[in-house]
């Protein structure tokens, strides 16, 4: 799989042209890509200029893929001007968990407004110690195991780690 997780920010007085340009491009991604498995939208509860994106890929063919889309032209057309600086795009091997359910659309369901509104997602990026990711990785793995096996409402656990920067870890 390609992973990739992406943090924006936008100009606070273009939040809505971007989040209609962002969601016109995560639907027909995950709609009209075989090879894209999931294109997840999500806006800060606090800061509502911070958006952060999770996408997962087949394999790198799927990727190139995704980049020769016209919806993805247009997105990246469109987005000019609207950002307020610099993204953090980071590709990410999977932690956790091993084998998964990845598709954001099963059996054609229709992509519902509903479920923007009705989730709590956490989005972080951990820096670790360089000589403790190893036993950061043991820990959280346990953690994610407890969290989606014990507590209810936890409907995942996703751990990933920057494939450029090992020590960089996102839980989503």
């Amino acid at each position: 799989m390609e992973i990739y997780m992406v943090r924006l920010k936008t100009k606070k007085d273009k939040i809505n042209n971007f989040l209609e340009e962002i969601k016109i491009s995560a639907e027909s991604s995950v709609i009209n890509e075989t090879g894209c498995r999931r294109f997840d939208v999500i806006q800060d509860d606090e800061d509502s200029t911070r958006i952060a994106l999770f996408e997962i890929f087949n394999d790198q063919s799927s990727v190139a893929n995704h980049s020769s889309q016209e919806h993805i032209k247009k997105y990246k057309e469109a987005r000019i001007g609207l950002l307020e600086e610099d993204s953090l795009h980071a590709h990410c091997k999977l932690v956790f968990p091993i084998e998964g359910d990845w598709d954001s659309q099963k059996n054609n369901a229709p992509v519902s407004d509903a479920f923007l509104s009705g989730l709590y997602v956490i989005h972080a990026q951990l820096v670790i110690k360089e000589d403790r990711v190893d036993d950061f990785i043991k820990e959280i793995k346990l953690d994610a195991i407890g969290s989606v096996n014990e507590e209810q409402g936890c409907l995942r656990f996703d751990v990933f780690q920057d494939i450029k920067t090992p020590n960089h870890i996102f839980l989503y």
